[in-house]
């Protein structure tokens, strides 16, 4: 019985046979300055001939489809959009995508209107939207977007608004190791791109202390001045990767004692000093005393 149903099947699969079919419709040729709005949802309905297996086949492989030339097309203005009219029964215009054993007997559906929008270009940054946390002793040494920006076409008042393409929320606990993260973007409505989505590698490692000597330097002496610190340095407390231990010097830092008029006369002879500059590789940096003496000396 299964026999006669096989040979059954495969009798029917031989015969020709002529039915409608969708047809995705693929714009080319568009303007410069415009894009086809809702290009994905754009299809016609076409009468076609094949046997049973090739129409069977075509269905289970690539979208069947209709190339149209959307620059010579007539165009009207309605509503502040440009639309082009594309007529379907005018095959002999169109480049239809069909196996070689369908043959395409004639379009079914009427006039189809492909709705082109004026928009703009414009170059974005990507902005992740993450909330990690990091196992104890490690540390996020770098974080790497690629890409980290993308073109984006849209209409004027929307594009004009947009500062930035976030990414889908990224949530991850007590990180260890480097991860990487394939994330969809969080594209805004009527916002047109190429990319949807990025690469996201957080770069981690085993944190440790190091300290170091840093030495003062002194601004904004008064002129026909000279100065002492005392003492002439301070000591730097922080966190930082292994990889980056052996290469962090205090020629990396710089830590400064400013002083101004106001300090001639300074009976306290105090002075703060701040961390102006640091790697940004270094986390929680702390230095040591923050308040030094010092000594004014009038040059001769």
């Amino acid at each position: 019985m299964l026999l006669s149903i096989g040979t059954w099947y495969a009798e029917k699969l031989r015969q020709s046979y002529v039915l409608d079919i969708e047809l995705q419709v693929d714009c080319k040729d568009v303007p410069e300055g415009y894009i086809v709005k809702d290009a994905k949802n754009l299809h016609i309905t076409a009468t076609v001939k094949g046997s049973g297996y090739n129409i069977l086949k075509s269905y289970l492989g690539k979208q069947l489809s209709v190339e149209v030339s959307v620059a010579g097309l007539k165009r009207l203005q309605t509503g502040g959009a440009t639309w082009a009219i594309y007529v379907p029964r005018r095959r002999n215009n169109h480049t239809y995508n069909l196996p070689e054993n369908i043959t395409l007997q004639e379009v079914v559906s009427d006039t189809l209107y492909i709705s082109l929008l004026k928009v703009k270009k414009k170059l974005l940054p990507i902005v992740v939207d993450d909330d990690i946390t990091l196992a104890t002793q490690y540390g996020l040494t770098s974080k790497k977007i690629i890409p980290d920006s993308i073109w984006v076409r849209g209409t004027n008042n929307i594009v004009d608004t947009l500062k930035c393409i976030r990414t889908r929320r990224i949530e991850q606990k007590l990180l260890n190791d480097t991860m990487r993260v394939d994330v969809d973007l969080d594209i805004p409505q009527d916002i047109y791109t190429d990319i949807y989505g990025v690469h996201v590698q957080y770069n981690i490692e085993p944190f440790t202390e190091k300290k170091i000597t840093i030495p003062i330097r002194e601004i904004n002496v008064p002129v026909g001045y000279s100065v002492r610190t005392f003492p002439p340095s301070v000591k730097a407390t922080m966190l930082l990767g292994l990889s980056k231990y052996e290469q962090t010097e205090a020629e990396l830092f710089d830590v400064v004692a400013d002083f101004n008029e106001t300090k001639i006369g300074n009976k306290n002879n105090l002075v703060s000093v701040t961390l102006e500059n640091a790697p940004n590789y270094i986390q929680h940096v702390k230095i040591q005393p923050t308040v030094v003496e010092f000594l004014l000396e009038k040059n001769k």
